[in-house]
């Protein structure tokens, strides 16, 4: 359910929000899994609207349902049967929720319906680099709701991308003047402004009464190159909707492991893919249509020129280029968070294990996401860093301190009583033990407090404190905002877990993203001949793109070729080389050469 709130002019003459949107999401995870969308698109350069999120225990919730009340009681003094109702309907709202998503309002349109975007080479080029960023968030996401792609089986959505005047975008002078904060914050993302066409984003959160203290070095990410901003004309892309599922279906993630390595391969390697892929992400305003596409829009690229629509190509692959090296860039922070999440709540299970009597201490699974027969090229891949608990994560405990109560274990608000993974969703025995976990927390969640014995209170205040430390001091020095730990600690580790298991499926795309990215396309000799390196030789979808089919393998050894060969698509021939000296100089002929069979 969404709201538009419009608000009064102050009487101090500082700039304000004239208007805001009021979302209520089916479920407290819901909202925050919105704004972790959120958060990935500003992290890869893709503008949103201001988020954040507001929790019915705050005073602004109730500064809120204060002013729903106010404004009803004018409307009935007004006999505006409308506003009464829908001021009712928000005080309804407000009553059965929990959180609200609290966004920035702007004026614009679905992309597809704007003209502006596409009506000249400038425009087109700006909109070409905003859909290469885009189509890397929602393949991280697995968001198939917005971008229309028959490639990737997402039939999308084309209310849920946004054209906006630049003018109607709010704070973007704040998002300037704090351009240069997090340069020297920290390593981990001081990358993102050294990347070439990288967008500024719009998204950030809307000022909160209280202190944030993430907010500051969180919002410098917003600006990044200028260039880039005053190419952009007068308009902005802006995505909306950016959620991130709990868990994909299975079926669906066997799809994306075929799907994906092509897609991006082809992207990387190969324009004219690039261009049909570009058209079918554009509705058919941009790039070029592929042999089985049956082009039925009148809207066309022709109104382009060809150099235009080659130049609007051309930054699709350099935005989505961008956008992976920006991926690359904070991977390696997203495992270090999941371990880190694994290793407290696997605490936190022996702690309810030991006060229930249980032996069973594996209730936590580890991630289920490197699948038989994959392979990751990442800076540590996942099935070595989930699969080890980390060492700071064995002593959480000896150096936490008291804090405030664990709360009450009889609240209905446990998010497994309404986000619960049905055992009906089981998949496999990886899965089971997921499904066990949700249902011990949930369990504990609703005991009331008064029969929690004294000692397992004191382990959980102990929890919370580490957990503090460890985790959201950790998310808060790498500038990450996940929404996931701005409520009270009532349900801290349902919401620890909650978030753990959105993490398992984006690291593992993220790595699927990132080995496909490992290419090479080889170079064209003469004629029907081409040579390149072992990145190449692994490349076979652009291989087959190519039309390959034979492939001269030259190495100084044969030993473990053919662990990276496909004879099921082309026909290798193996060489052992040796190195000739010459002089002073020593030339090593290690490469491939690769035939395309005119027959």
């Amino acid at each position: 359910v969404v709201f538009f709130a419009l608000f009064s002019a102050g009487n101090n003459g500082l700039p304000k929000e004239e208007a805001a949107v009021i979302k209520f999401a089916a479920s407290k995870m819901a909202t925050q899994a919105e704004l972790l969308g959120y958060e990935f698109a500003r992290l890869l350069g893709v503008q949103t609207p201001q988020a954040r999120i507001v929790h019915n225990s705050s005073l602004e919730w109730q500064a809120i349902k204060h002013a729903a009340e106010k404004a009803r009681a004018i409307a009935v003094s007004n006999n505006d049967e409308i506003g009464e109702m829908t001021c009712s309907e928000l005080l309804e709202a407000l009553e059965l929720s929990r959180c609200l998503l609290l966004m920035s309002y702007f004026h614009g349109s679905p992309l597809l319906e704007s003209s502006k975007a596409f009506s000249s080479r400038q425009a087109a080029c700006v909109t070409s680099s905003s859909l290469g960023r885009v189509l890397m968030l929602d393949l991280i996401l697995r968001n198939e709701d917005r971008l229309p792609c028959r490639q990737l089986g997402w039939r999308g959505n084309p209310a849920n991308l946004m054209i906006s005047d630049r003018s109607s975008l709010p704070s973007m002078d704040r998002f300037e003047e704090s351009k240069g904060t997090l340069e020297n914050s920290n390593p981990l993302f001081s990358n993102i402004f050294q990347k070439e066409k990288q967008f500024h984003s719009a998204n950030g959160r809307l000022d909160s009464p209280e202190v944030d203290l993430m907010s500051g070095k969180a919002d410098a990410l917003k600006s990044v190159q200028e260039n880039a901003e005053s190419a952009s004309g007068t308009f902005h892309i802006v995505a909306i909707d950016t959620g991130v599922p709990r868990r994909p279906p299975a079926g669906r993630r066997v799809k994306d492991h075929e799907r994906y390595p092509k897609v991006v391969e082809l992207i990387l390697n190969n324009s004219d893919h690039s261009a049909n892929i570009l058209y079918e992400i554009s509705g058919g305003r941009l790039g070029i249509p592929g042999p089985d596409e049956a082009i039925t829009s009148t809207d066309s690229c022709c109104s382009l020129s060809d150099e235009d629509n080659a130049a609007a190509i051309h930054e699709f692959r350099v935005a989505f280029r961008a956008a992976l090296r920006d991926l690359e860039g904070f991977h390696l922070f997203l495992l270090q968070l999941y371990q880190k999440l694994d290793g407290v709540l696997r605490v936190f299970s022996s702690i309810i294990t030991k006060s229930s009597e249980e032996s069973d201490h594996n209730d936590i699974a580890i991630s289920d996401f490197p699948s038989p027969g994959a392979s990751y090229s990442t800076p540590c891949p996942p099935n070595k860093h989930v699969n080890s608990e980390p060492h700071s994560d064995s002593g959480t405990q000896k150096n936490a301190t008291k804090t405030s109560s664990a709360g009450s274990r009889g609240s209905s608000d446990s998010p497994m009583s309404r986000d619960s993974w049905s055992g009906k969703h089981l998949k496999g025995s990886a899965d089971a033990p997921r499904s066990r976990m949700t249902m011990r927390l949930r369990d504990f969640y609703k005991t009331p407090k008064v029969d929690v014995d004294p000692e397992l209170l004191k382990e959980i205040e102990q929890w919370n404190e580490a957990f503090k430390t460890d985790v959201i001091r950790f998310c808060q020095e790498n500038n990450f905002h996940s929404g996931f730990f701005d409520g009270t600690e009532n349900n801290m580790a349902a919401d620890a877990y909650e978030l753990k298991v959105r993490l398992e499926h984006i690291i593992e795309r993220t790595s699927l993203v990132s080995d496909a990215a490992n290419t090479e396309r080889p170079s064209l000799v003469v004629n029907n001949l081409f040579i390149g390196g072992a990145l190449a030789a692994r490349s076979k979808y652009t291989l087959q793109h190519l039309g390959i089919t034979h492939i001269l393998c030259l190495c100084s050894n044969e030993i473990g070729q053919s662990d990276t060969q496909f004879p099921d698509l082309f026909q290798y021939k193996n060489f052992s080389v040796r190195a000739s000296t010459y002089g002073f100089s020593t030339l090593l002929y290690i490469s491939d050469i690769f035939c395309v069979d005119e027959n």
